[in-house]
Parts: structure tokens; C-alpha cells; sequence
């Protein structure tokens, strides 16, 4: 039945369960699904690989749920790996923040996201989603996937080639390289996801660096990228900048893997394919090297950004009020609620007839009470008894002794005890009301007499000692 009670007690329990199952996402690490995408997924879509190696190489490294702007007045470097695009096109201000603070000597480092969302997604005013690299002002560079013509081979084809690099890169790791110092650790902090090895296709490729990757690096990096769909950087207009080339097929032209951007006093740090950083390959050959050296800035904390992820609209469930249908359908309960419920406290038409108290007041019930024991043969010696059986129980009470203790030798005992002039009116009290009981017809000066020395029984517990 639709009560008021009923839809306000349905309300107040839909509250509760999102609130308890926002906390439970908090307290927990997601581990599937695309809630993994972010530092705290230890699948291989997950970069809780790239944190551990970060951690273990004793670099300052930290997650912040808030918005970045919130992030701004310290001197850190952002990262913002695999944004979701929905929450980019929708929330914007937060990353023209960013590039207003990389303006003035801040560094961020952006991994666009592998794949853009299907049309099965939050509705958003504007398609298709916008870019993160357009947000931060860097509005010459794009992340496109990259096709080489070999996807063309056949499918055997495809995997003796990309055997074929695995063992040409196995015969190559015995030459020596300045880079192989930090793979220990990072093999080391890796540990942890061995048996999560990913299905996907994987080619070897050497690079070519120039600008600030050139002085770092100068006996180059091999980087292990996704054979099929691997995303590069494409410069729409030519700009500076430093850059880490390689060539993904027989015979074509370099791609751009990565690229630090100078943007004012500060420098955007671009990783064209986010699945470098990602567990399942950060392990392999060089990439961790690479991706360390974007984000191990000397003196500066890396702060990994999770409200991009998502990670903030999944754990609060009021973040739903502000899409459709989820803003209906709250104003529709709401609205609902707010009706019954004024609907229950106002009754439509003529206004109902005043109620006359059908209770009596106190005053007329001892008014009443009185003139009924009055009409009895010997109303006072009832009176009396009744005035010292319940004198006893209040001095009981107030002593705070069990309930059925009204014995009046005891009750003088533990009084004397604690309150010695109080226990003589009390035994004054109670021989006048033994007098009066025993008296056939006690006149009413007696009767005054004995009322006034059980007034002088008055109990009160700051006195007792």
C-alpha cells in the first residue's frame, strides 16, 4: 500500500544501500572490469605495476582522489594515465586548470586512452568525446591508432613475425646498455604480477630519440609495443619538443612513442600508447625506463590523478543525480515523496470540527477522587494509612534499597546513617500517624498536627552524608 511511510522508509533505504556500497568500492582495490584501469588495477589493464616500480625506486609516488585542481598549489608532477573520455569532455575545467598551472613551470605527464567509448556510455552534449591533449592546450598533437601494413599478412604470417622479432630481441639483450641498471628493481617490484602475462601480440622495436630522451639516453631504448593497433602521435602542426621514433613496419616511416612538449615555464609529457605503461608490458624490455624517466622529475612527488578514472564518480552515487535518467527518476521520487506526504499532513475540503478534550485535568481528578472518599464512613483513617504506606516507599526509593525493603526499622537504620536529623522526623512522623490509625475519631487539629511533621520528611540526596 502507498503510505507516507512507506515510500519515505523505500527512500531512505535506497540512500543507505548507495552509501554503504560507495563505501565498499572505496575500501576495496578494483581488480576488474574497467574499474581496473587505473593505479590500483593489478590486472593487465591495470598500472599498479607502474606505482610498485615507482615505489621500489624510491621515487615520491601518491594517488589523490579529488579533482586536480586541487593538486595545484604544491610542486608535483601530474600524471593522468588512460583518462576517461566522458568524464574529459564533461569535465574540462579541471584540466584547463592544469594547463594553466603547466604554463607557470608545472609538469604533467597525459596517456590518452587505448580505445574510445562506444555509443553505450553516458549521454554527453557534444560527439564524439573530446581529446585530453585538447583540453590541456596542446591542440597540435593527436593520439591516433597506427595500422602498419603488415596486419595485412595472414595470420601465421603475423605470428612467425612477431617470433621472429622476440628472438632477434632475445639476441640482443647481451650487448650492454646504461639502461639495464634499473631493470633489478624493476623486476623486483614487478613480482607481484607474474601468471597475469597478456595474449597480446607483441613486437620489439629499437628507437630513435633526439632533444632531452638523446641526452638521457644515448645508446637508445628497445621498446616492447602491441603489434596490432598500437597508438602514436600524430603533430598536426609542427612543434618543438623532444622525441622518442620508432619504426613499427618494414620499410616505413618513424612514429612518435612519446614526446615532452615545453608548454611556457612548464612541459606536457605525451606517452602516445597508454599499454606501455601498463602491467602487462612495463616489464618488458625498456618501457618502465621510459615511462620512469616521463614522470621521475628530480624533487618532485609523481601524484597519480584517479578522479579522470572515474574513480570519484564510481564511489559517489550521488554523482548519478546529475545524468540522465538517473536526475528524473531522483526528482520523480522526490516529487513523489514531497506529495504523499503533504497529501497525509493537509486534509482537502471543509475544515474539520474543533475536538473537546475528553480528558479531565488533574485538578478536577483529586477534586473528584476527594469528594468520593468523603462520602465513606471513616474516610481519614484510609487516608492516613495510605499517606504512611507511601511515605515508607519514597524514603526506599530515594535510599535506592529493592523494591519490598519498606521495613521501618531498617529504613531508620540506613537513614540514621546517612541523615540523622531526617531519620528523627521520620520516626516523629510515623508515631503520630500510629497515633491517629489507632485514635477511633481523630479530631482534626490531630489530624493537621501529624500532616505537618510528615511535611517535615522532605528527602533530598545532596543532604545524606
Amino acid at each position: 500500500m502507498l503510505t507516507t511511510r512507506n515510500v519515505v522508509f523505500l527512500v531512505i533505504l535506497v540512500v543507505v544501500i548507495s552509501l554503504v556500497s560507495a563505501c565498499i568500492s572505496l575500501l576495496g582495490s578494483p581488480t576488474g572490469g574497467v574499474t581496473g584501469r587505473d593505479t590500483y588495477g593489478t590486472h593487465s589493464y591495470g598500472y599498479r605495476g607502474l606505482y610498485e616500480t615507482l615505489d621500489e625506486l624510491k621515487i615520491p609516488v601518491e594517488r589523490e582522489l579529488v579533482p586536480p585542481d586541487g593538486l595545484l598549489n604544491r610542486d608535483i608532477t601530474l600524471a593522468i594515465f588512460e583518462p576517461d573520455p566522458v568524464i574529459v569532455t564533461s569535465e574540462p575545467s579541471y584540466l584547463h586548470s592544469v594547463a594553466k598551472w603547466v604554463e607557470g613551470g608545472g609538469h604533467v605527464v597525459v596517456a590518452p586512452a587505448v580505445s574510445k567509448p562506444g555509443r553505450m556510455t553516458w549521454p554527453l552534449p557534444d560527439w564524439p568525446p573530446r581529446s585530453p591533449l585538447e583540453e590541456l592546450s596542446l591542440t597540435q598533437v593527436e593520439s591516433e591508432v597506427f595500422h602498419p601494413r603488415s596486419e595485412e599478412l595472414s595470420d601465421e604470417e603475423t605470428e612467425k613475425s612477431t617470433v621472429d622479432a622476440t628472438d632477434k630481441t632475445r639476441a640482443t639483450k647481451s650487448k650492454p646498455r646504461s639502461s639495464k641498471k634499473t631493470r633489478p628493481s624493476v623486476e623486483g617490484a614487478l613480482g607481484f604480477a607474474v601468471g597475469q602475462t597478456s595474449d597480446m601480440p607483441v613486437s620489439i622495436v629499437q628507437t630513435a630519440l633526439d632533444g632531452e630522451f638523446l641526452e638521457r639516453f644515448p645508446s637508445g631504448l628497445e621498446l616492447a609495443v602491441p603489434a596490432k593497433g598500437s597508438r602514436v602521435l600524430i603533430e598536426l602542426d609542427k612543434i618543438s619538443g623532444s622525441y622518442v621514433r620508432a619504426v613499427l613496419e618494414p620499410g616505413g616511416q618513424p612514429q612518435i612513442l612519446a614526446a615532452i612538449y615545453p608548454h611556457g615555464r612548464g612541459k606536457i609529457s605525451v606517452l602516445s600508447d597508454a599499454r606501455l605503461a601498463q602491467n602487462s608490458l612495463l616489464g618488458r624490455d625498456d618501457n618502465a625506463v621510459l615511462v620512469a624517466h616521463l614522470l621521475a622529475d628530480p624533487g618532485r612527488p609523481v601524484v597519480f590523478d584517479e578522479f579522470y578514472h572515474g574513480r570519484t564518480v564510481r564511489s559517489n552515487p550521488l554523482w548519478l543525480a546529475t545524468r540522465f535518467p538517473y536526475n528524473a527518476l531522483a526528482l520523480s521520487v522526490l516529487g513523489s515523496t514531497l506529495l504523499v506526504g503533504w497529501r497525509a499532513a493537509r486534509v482537502l475540503g471543509p475544515p474539520l470540527p474543533k475536538r473537546v478534550p475528553s480528558r479531565r485535568t488533574l485538578a478536577e481528578y483529586i477534586d473528584a477522587m476527594s469528594r468520593l472518599v468523603n462520602r465513606s464512613r471513616n474516610p481519614v483513617p484510609y487516608l492516613l494509612g495510605e499517606l504512611r504506606h507511601g511515605l515508607l516507599w519514597r524514603i526506599r526509593r530515594e535510599l535506592g534499597l529493592p523494591p519490598g525493603r519498606e521495613d521501618v526499622e531498617k529504613l531508620l537504620q540506613v537513614l540514621e546513617r546517612r541523615n540523622p536529623p531526617l531519620a528523627d522526623n521520620l520516626r516523629q512522623a510515623l508515631l503520630a500517624l500510629d497515633q491517629s490509625l489507632r485514635s477511633p475519631s481523630p479530631r482534626s487539629a490531630e489530624v493537621a498536627a501529624t500532616l505537618a511533621k510528615v511535611s517535615r520528611c522532605g528527602f533530598d540526596p545532596r543532604r545524606t552524608v
